[in-house]
């Protein structure tokens, strides 16, 4: 009966009357990124890099294709436009020449203007040596959170088990930043996970970062000192920044090769150590870059001994919580070294990227390296009128007659209205994925094919939909033989306003795992396949409130959905005192762990959260920005989760204060 009730007064939010617009800031448009995302994500990470993507202004006469489409708002008929008008009639000389572009108006025109600008060639560094003076800014952040009652164990031990919690169980994190915009960054980042101690010898947290980056125009085009990020290509080879698979964004197939960017997050273990630089001459670039980093490692025993074989396994959670992870850190020591040669083209580009790498172990007394492996890869992309060809082919100097890992793509705009993307990818079951961000359902032994397709039959509304097919020709993990599996997404939405968004989604997975019975002995695949079903609006109820409400439903058969979720949320901004407010009150019912369902929950600046719902239960969180003053914000966020099933609760309490000048 409860779930009767939800039910409909879920459709009557939907049916209320909507008016007024507010102003959505560059925060807003992250958590929209995330929230068509947050399929396949569950836990607590960084978001630094993706509201980097968001809050930084692009140049719209240097812009590559994979840069404009992070913009939000453009869609793919209207990066080709400009990628074409480019290379005809040359650099735009202001935003108001797109009026004469297929596809662009006033409105949309207007959404771009907070991402894109256009800067005159002649004056590129002294527009940036001016803007920096006025534009650097100093931000600090300070970050806290509590969880009641713990919900490990470890940390009520007495103090002489071996597997006790040394630290404290807050997390924590601070970071410190000066930016110029488009020019220079310098900044530091300490993290502290629930449990790990404080290092009093030094008195810093567990996880330090440092990084200092410059850009300019010129030969020398980025340097970059301390920790960094880099991606080339389809991140096949080098690719250690954000990547996703399939979602609701069915054209984002294609990774962003930004190359060389300073590593501001507070991830352990998706960023390099050490030196990166890059010059250009004319329609040539190179990047070279050097990395060496202590990480933690799992080791045999036997390979202390020096007549045993080196035998270790890089441990990249970032944690280090008990004596024995303790012990283990920093214990071994991951270095690599890269080159990444490519030429530019008005209509594409085309590159070659190596990579070499080794490991050591420090076992006291010395260093023990091990045998270090090289490959390469060479990629490219293209634009032929309404078409952008992309590939990568990644190969082993062991083995360079067969490649490791391949990505073909396509996005093609056949109609002002109409889109489409394919990518065809192959990794064998060789291919190291340790600092590669490929495309694909899994990191090895996979080759699938994907197609996307988006159509906007009339104004305001948008069908997308994707289908994804892969196979394994190996035994992988929870699989005794070669299986397959399929992904399929068909979303209709309609947007009214910017802030006035409702879509029904349908997606399907299917999957093998092994399944055994009372009568076999041995267990073999089986397919699984689980359907959802979303219902979802975000509208705004006068000019300071805006509320979004969710239906959805799962089922792990097919046959009649056994799980559901409700939510409503809320998001006020008062007119006076700048203060802002958010809240979320849910209530779920998934029976069947293959049938739980992911959900993005509004979180602190540069935080994000991704809960997986299984069981029956409810839970609610209040959101509060108050800002002190111009310089000075301060965020608290207060959560609460709870099992009606288990008669288990869990409070959990956080807060950020945010200081800028």
């Amino acid at each position: 009966m409860e779930r009767k009730i939800l039910t409909w007064a879920l459709w009557i939010a939907f049916i209320l009357p909507q008016t007024g617009e507010a102003q959505q800031e560059p925060a807003d448009e992250v958590q929209d990124a995330m929230e068509r995302r947050s399929e396949n994500f569950e836990g607590n990470n960084d978001l630094s890099e993706l509201e980097e993507q968001f809050t930084l202004r692009r140049d719209i006469n240097r812009a590559g294709a994979e840069e404009l489409q992070q913009v939000p708002g453009l869609t793919l008929s209207h990066v080709l436009a400009i990628l074409i008008h480019r290379q005809r009639f040359g650099p735009f000389l202001s935003m108001e020449e797109l009026q004469v572009l297929p596809g662009f108006d006033a409105a949309i025109i207007r959404s771009i203007l907070p991402w894109l600008e256009c800067r005159s060639p002649d004056q590129l560094l002294w527009y940036r040596l001016k803007k920096g003076i006025h534009q650097g800014k100093h931000e600090c952040l300070l970050y806290g959170l509590r969880s009641w009652p713990q919900s490990d164990k470890r940390f009520a031990l007495p103090d002489s088990t071996a597997n006790r919690f040394l630290g404290d169980p807050f997390r924590s994190h601070i970071r410190y930043r000066y930016q110029v915009p488009g020019l220079l960054s310098v900044g530091w980042a300490a993290e502290k996970d629930p449990g790990e101690p404080w290092l009093r010898q030094r008195g810093l947290m567990d996880f330090n970062s440092l990084h200092v980056y410059v850009e300019h125009t010129g030969l020398l085009r980025r340097l970059a000192l301390g920790d960094f990020q880099y991606n080339c290509g389809q991140g096949l080879l080098l690719g250690t920044g954000l990547g996703f698979s399939q979602s609701a964004l069915v054209m984002q197939v294609k990774r962003n090769a930004s190359g060389i960017r300073p590593f501001r997050s507070v991830n352990e273990s998706r960023y390099l150590r050490g030196f990166a630089i890059g010059v250009s001459n004319g329609a040539w670039q190179a990047d070279l870059l050097f990395s060496s980093r202590r990480v933690s490692t799992r080791m045999n025993l036997d390979s202390l001994r020096v007549e045993a074989p080196l035998d270790f396994r890089l441990d990249l959670d970032g944690l280090h919580r008990t004596a024995a992870e303790m012990e283990s850190r920093k214990r071994a020591i991951e270095q690599l070294a890269g080159l990444n040669v490519m030429h530019r083209t008005t209509n594409g580009r085309m590159g070659m990227a190596l990579r070499y790498d080794r490991n050591g172990l420090d076992t006291g007394s010395a260093i023990a390296w091990g045998s270090g492996s090289a490959s390469f890869s060479v990629y490219g992309d293209r634009t032929w009128r309404n078409f952008h060809f992309f590939f990568e082919e990644r190969r082993n100097t062991r083995s360079v007659k067969t490649a490791d890992a391949r990505v073909i793509g396509l996005l093609a705009s056949l109609h002002t209205r109409v889109d489409m993307s394919l990518l065809y990818r192959q990794y064998s079951a060789s291919y190291d994925a340790a600092s590669g961000s490929g495309f694909g359902q899994f990191s090895s032994n996979e080759a699938g094919l994907y197609f996307g397709f988006q159509w906007r039959p009339i104004s305001r509304w948008t069908i997308s939909a994707y289908q994804d097919h892969w196979q394994r020709p190996l035994p992988s993990y929870r699989n005794n033989a070669p299986t397959r599996g399929s992904s399929r997404l068909l979303e209709c939405s309609y947007a009214p306003s910017r802030h006035h968004v409702w879509y029904v989604r349908i997606r399907m997975q299917e999957n093998s795992r092994n399944s055994i019975s009372a009568r076999q002995q041995i267990a073999y695949p089986v397919q699984e396949t689980v359907y959802h079903l979303r219902l979802h609006a975000d509208y705004p109820v006068g000019k300071r409130l805006e509320m979004a409400s969710r239906l959805e439903y799962s089922s792990p058969d097919g046959k009649q959905f056994s799980g559901s979720l409700v939510f409503q949320d809320m998001q006020w901004k008062p007119a006076v005192g700048g203060w802002r407010l958010g809240a979320r009150w849910s209530i779920f019912h998934v029976p069947s762990f293959n049938a739980r369902i992911f959900a993005y929950e509004n979180d602190l600046p540069q935080v994000f959260s991704v809960r997986g719902f299984q069981g029956k239960g409810r839970s609610m969180y209040v959101l509060v920005q108050r800002p002190i003053n111009r310089h000075l914000r301060l965020y608290l966020r207060f959560a609460r989760f709870r099992y009606d099933d288990a008669m288990q609760a869990q409070t959990t309490f956080s807060g950020l204060i945010r200081f800028q000048i």
